[in-house]
């Protein structure tokens, strides 16, 4: 081989060791958790938001030429949460009634035992006093040694008495009280069922509302579902986005995040899917499941139903939101996510939607917030 060969073949060498490092730098740059990686700049986060909102600019453009169709997608995706959040609510009505029934049967066998003790404490004593009778009181007294002790044998004799009245009373009450246990049981009983079936009611609900959005989309013109497959493309970069560059969120959006804060724990799951029903990251979740999940982790456990959230900690005005605070939309309320600070909340918007930031001006049926942190106490051990 010529000198002219070797250096060629080091030469090209050298190039392929280059074309690899640059290879791998783009690959760290680009792929790699941000625990990985120093720092963001503020220029990348600034490129990831600009990524993320032309990607909403492109699907909010589609879904303004399709006009009516869009706006009948929103109305039946918002009928589906509505239908979903009534399945949750029945759920949670569900637990609550099998909770309280086994309370009351704790306390009915409570009852029974109480009962069984007293039972055997005045059988007891009438095996006593059929075997000596009133010959044995008779003897008591007249075995007195003076007015003293016969006075005081007879107080004794009285109070005897008194407590065997005492006893049977209390045995007649806790018969009645027993009683009134075991219908209220029954009662709970027939309420489960009533609740079983009002869940079977409403998953049927749901996967009506399921077929009829499936049904509609399938039922529009071939250009029109040209038009929904491209949204359906740009929110699936945009989910990407969302999931690969999580770290650079908060400076991307303008967002003072507190470390072990609510929100810091909530953003960890922007960008999984949408699951009506859905209350883990591994499967998916809806609006009130993603609440209920976060605060988990804080230890506040809170229902799976957002107009029972609707209800809890402390109401608070608009002005005055702080990041962490709960907020709700629709009359009536199906619909929760988490404010995040400077105007953006996260959430899990609708089906075939994912986790995800939104302005809080662009939701035209907003009901109210609430405050939990400080309001509702920590019941659980903090889930991590």
């Amino acid at each position: 081989m010529s000198l002219n060969d070797i250096y060629i073949n080091r030469k090209n060498n050298r190039f392929k060791i280059f074309t690899a490092l640059v290879i791998a730098f783009q690959i760290l740059n680009f792929v790699l958790p941000s625990t990985l990686l120093s720092t963001p700049s503020t220029q990348r986060a600034q490129e990831i938001r600009a990524q993320i909102e032309a990607l909403e600019k492109l699907m909010e453009e589609r879904k303004k030429a399709l006009a009516d169709v869009d706006s009948q997608l929103e109305q039946l995706n918002m009928q589906l949460e509505i239908a979903t959040e009534k399945w949750k609510e029945a759920e949670d009505q569900l637990q609550r009634t099998r909770t309280r029934q086994n309370e009351v049967r704790l306390k009915a066998e409570e009852i029974q035992r109480d009962l069984q003790r007293k039972q055997d404490i005045f059988s007891k004593r009438i095996r006593i006093l059929y075997k000596e009778g009133n010959f044995q009181i008779l003897s008591v007294l007249l075995n007195s040694e003076n007015i003293g002790d016969l006075l005081t044998r007879l107080h004794y004799i009285l109070l005897i008495t008194k407590m065997d009245s005492e006893l049977v009373t209390s045995i007649k009450n806790k018969k009645v009280e027993l009683e009134k246990i075991q219908i209220e049981l029954q009662e709970m009983v027939e309420e489960e069922q009533r609740a079983l079936y009002e869940i079977q009611i409403r998953k049927i609900a749901i996967q009506s509302e399921q077929q009829r959005l499936e049904n509609y989309r399938k039922s529009l013109s071939i250009e029109t579902q040209q038009l929904l497959a491209q949204i359906d493309d740009l929110m699936r970069q945009q989910q990407e986005l969302y999931r690969s560059y999580y770290y650079v969120i908060p400076e991307a959006f303008g967002l003072d995040v507190e470390p072990g804060s609510i929100v810091e724990t909530a953003l960890k799951y922007l960008g999984v899917p949408y699951l009506w029903g859905g209350e883990k990251p591994s499967t998916g979740f809806d609006c009130s499941g993603l609440v209920r999940y976060v605060f988990l982790q804080h230890g506040i456990e809170l229902p799976h139903y957002s107009g029972y959230q609707f209800k809890m900690g402390k109401p608070v005005e608009k002005n005055e939101l702080q990041p962490g605070d709960l907020v709700f939309f629709g009359n009536p309320v199906h619909h929760v996510g988490i404010y995040v600070g400077n105007e953006y909340f996260i959430h899990a918007p609708k089906t075939g939607d994912f986790v995800k930031l939104t302005l809080l001006e662009s939701r035209k049926d907003y009901a109210g917030a609430r405050r939990i942190l400080g309001y509702v106490l920590p019941t659980v051990t903090p889930a991590h």
